[in-house]
């Protein structure tokens, strides 16, 4: 009984290891993808994006401005070669285009409305060189 009781807890304690593993750090809710009239190279992209808290998304950058509007929570702006920036809910931001940069959470989490025109065909985003 004492084996079955302690391979039970040993299950249980891997499963939850394994959920908590596959949380990931930031998630993308697609909610608009739409073609430009006049402009056949380029689309709009709106995304609902979710930084979990106490994490960091991968540094990384989109070849067009990105802006972003923190619908809740908080999170650090933090942008190669720029001091970061804390913003809160109600705030929003600009980044440049082709500038590295990366959300960092502490305690809560942040939900953004994030928003771009983006080449067609061309990768959402790209991982920087670390």
């Amino acid at each position: 009984m004492r084996k079955i009781l302690l391979s039970s807890l040993a299950l249980c304690a891997s499963i939850h290891s394994f959920a908590e593993e596959k949380k990931p750090a930031i998630s993308a809710e697609p909610l608009l993808k739409s073609a430009i009239t006049g402009i056949d190279s380029h689309e709009v992209l709106m995304a609902r994006v979710t930084v979990a808290a106490n994490s960091e998304a991968a540094r990384h950058y989109h070849p067009t401005e990105e802006y972003l509007y923190v619908l809740s929570g908080s999170t650090i702006l933090r942008i190669d070669g720029e001091e970061d920036v804390l913003l809160k809910a109600g705030m929003h931001a600009r980044i440049p285009a082709k500038s590295v940069h990366t959300a960092v959470t502490k305690q809560e989490a942040a939900e953004l409305i994030v928003f771009r025109v983006h080449p067609k065909g061309q990768p959402v985003r790209k991982l920087a060189p670390n």
